[in-house]
Order: C-alpha cells, then structure tokens, then sequence
C-alpha cells in the first residue's frame, strides 16, 4: 500500500511539474491552432521548449506557446484555455516568467518590430496587459534574460533590421527590480554582445546559441560556460525542432538529407564535464560601473572645486601681501629707508642719496642701484615704481606708494 500510494505522488509531482506535453495534450492544442492558422503554421509550431513554453504557480502548471498569447492551464491528461485575447502574434524569443502568482512575458519579436514590452496575465479578466515600468529601460529586448530574485537582467539584446537594415546590438546590462518596476543600465564588462541565433530555457539552464559556439548559463549562480556547437551535435535544424524534458534536450539532427537521427543532450552532464572552465558573469554593478556618467560628472565637479579654492587661496595670499597693507614692521634696512622719507616721489639722485650709494661711480652706482630694487621688490612688491618724468622725458622720476 505504501509503495502505492509513493507511487500515486510521484506521479501527481510528475503531472504537476513535467515540462513535456502528453500526446493528448498536443493534440488538443493543435487543435486550437488550427482553428486560426493553416496546416502549415500548426506543423511548424513546436510545443515541448521547456521554460519557454511552461510554468508553474503553486501546484498549478501552465503552459503558452512561444510567439503566440494562448495560455493553458494544464490538468492530469487534459488542458484548460485560459485567454480569451483576440491578438496572438508578435512575442518570439520572449522570456516567460512568473513573479507574485503572476504570469508575465518580456520583450520578443513579431510583425517586423523588436518589443520592451513586459505583459502579464489577468486571471481575472482572462486578458494580456502591459505592465509600466520607469527608469532606463530598453529600447528593444530580445536577447537572454536571467531571474535572480526580484530582478529580472536582460542582456546581449539584439534589434531586427528585418533584411532592409543591419541588426541593432546593445552592449549593455540591464536589470528590472519587479517590485518597484524599475529599470536600471550598466556597462557589460562581461563578454562583448555577440550574434545569437537561438535562444534554449530549460529548467535550469539558459543557452545562447552563436554562429560556432554555444553559451551555456546557470540560471541560479549566472555562472557560464562557452561550448563548441559541434560539441553539442547542433547544426541549423536544432534551431527549429527539438523537445525539452527539464535539463535535457532531445532532438533530431540530420546526417543528410535522407538520413536523420535522434539525439539527446543532458545539460547537468555537460555542465559537470565543463565545470573546470565555468566563469561567472557579473549581473550586479560595481561601483565604477553602476551610472558611470554621474560619476564622471562628479569627479569633474571636485576637481574644478579643488581647483577653484586653490586660485582663491592664492589671491587671498596675494591681497594680503598687499604693499599699501603689510608694510609695518619691515625688516628690509632699504625699505625702511624709503619709507622714512616724507617724499611721494624722488628722483634718481635723491633715491641714491637714500639708499647712500650716492658716493660712487657711475657703472657701481648703477649696479648696486638695480640690486637694491631688486630686494625691495622681493621684499615690499610695489613699494618703488618708476615713471618717466612728464617734464624731461630723458629722465625718471621713483613713485613711492607708503
């Protein structure tokens, strides 16, 4: 009985929580499909992308289709519609997630238009919304995005040019706090943003698929490894048909055009063969990082501060030496001399007279002269000026400022 009843629960967990669709239930979403699209479109829908495609509220596991708004609630054998919207285009490579019992989904491609939008779910009302955010959003998302928490990090975002113009590539990280719907925007020092061609959610992995290589993220540590694609038995038809169970991947990979073989990738596997080479990517912004501008911007404004007190320093310094102020008390014999005198101004006689080297020659005196103006320069800026004489314009006349 035990073992029955262990049996009964592993089965109800298994129902709750798989991320695969039983064949009943593809076809009853097929069947829904082909009430709005042809034969073709339902046959090129694919339904089994692991988190892309499936997710959980309490007990409750639901499921949408990637690109399209249908959302099921998914019961034992059986599915439930539970969206009554008219519009179901417009979101491939959006991300699916579920914050406060709430189904949302961000960003995408459709219609020729790379969307920001962040949608969710009104059980009530049975409808999409658009949620508003602020802050720096951006200005297309589709490229990876990780939950970590309340936040939601967006990055290696990549805009359509649609064939008519070259694709738009943003280099930067940004993070959405779903508590306070507010977007922040950071250089990314990890790699730089590369060409995804496909974008892989499992249940505990996101990969990135590239030209030659695959990145391969661990959703709950944002730790990555880089993988060479012919490692992982990728060739372009991995991008449109494979079928995602939890962590593994299973799809069919042609030899030629004829022959085609079934293959599986067990993500844990790999990632444990490859964790030697695990980096980690850094989500959260350094200081020097997180709004770089405004720290410029700062740092600028101190330096022209620093600078700006320092011009002021020097011309209080300059004001207070000031010869008409601080001439009390000097201690140069000359400059007292000169300032002994009741004379505004004096002649070159006089002035040698004063400075008492009116007793030699022509050549001493006038060197001896210059000398001595020099150090009452130095000492008392300004206290002898020498002017022309307005009356013979051969001669100088010594203005003295006391």
């Amino acid at each position: 009985m035990k073992h029955y009843l262990t049996l009964l629960i592993l089965l109800k967990l298994n129902i709750v929580y798989s991320q695969t669709l039983s064949p009943k239930q593809e076809n009853l979403i097929n069947k829904t499909l082909s009430q709005s699209f042809d034969s073709n479109a339902v046959k090129n829908t694919f339904l089994n992308l692991g988190a892309n495609s499936f997710c959980s509220i309490g007990q409750d596991t639901f499921f949408i289709i990637n690109g399209y708004h249908y959302l099921f609630k998914l019961k034992n054998d059986s599915i439930i519609r539970l969206d009554k919207s008219v519009f179901h285009g417009g979101n491939f490579d959006r991300f699916l997630f579920t914050y406060n019992n709430k189904i949302h989904l961000i960003g995408g491609y459709g219609l020729f238009n790379t969307n920001n939008n962040i949608e969710v779910f009104n059980f009530k009302t049975r409808e999409w919304g658009i949620t508003a955010t602020k802050g720096e959003k951006p200005n297309f998302i589709r490229g990876i995005c990780l939950k970590q928490g309340n936040n939601i990090f967006s990055f290696f975002n990549s805009k359509n040019g649609n064939d008519a113009e070259e694709d738009i590539l943003d280099n930067n990280i940004y993070k959405l706090d779903l508590e306070t719907k507010v977007w922040e925007k950071y250089e990314n020092i990890n790699l730089h943003t590369p060409i995804i061609f496909h974008r892989i959610y499992t249940q505990d992995y996101t990969l990135a698929v590239l030209l030659n290589s695959v990145i391969i993220f661990k959703n709950k540590t944002a730790e990555f490894i880089l993988v060479p694609r012919e490692e992982l038995r990728f060739n372009m038809d991995i991008l449109f048909k494979y079928d995602i169970d939890k962590n593994i991947i299973h799809f069919e990979n042609y030899v030629s055009t004829t022959l085609k073989t079934n293959q599986s990738i067990n993500l844990d596997q790999l990632w444990d063969s490859h964790a030697i080479n695990k980096i980690k990517f850094v989500l959260n912004p350094s200081w020097y990082q997180n709004k770089r501008t405004k720290i410029f911007i700062g740092i600028l404004i101190i330096i022209l501060l620093i600078f700006g007190i320092y011009f002021l320093i020097k011309k209080f310094k300059i004001l207070n030496q000031n010869p008409a102020k601080n001439w009390t008390g000097i201690k140069n014999p000359y400059s007292e001399k000169i300032l002994a005198s009741n004379k505004n101004s004096i002649d070159i006689d006089e002035l040698d007279f004063i400075l008492g080297i009116d007793h030699m020659e022509f050549d001493s005196k006038k060197l001896k002269r210059s000398r001595i103006l020099n150090e009452i320069e130095k000492s008392n800026p300004g206290l002898i000026q020498r002017r022309k004489d307005q009356f013979d314009k051969r001669k100088f006349i010594y203005l003295i400022k006391k």
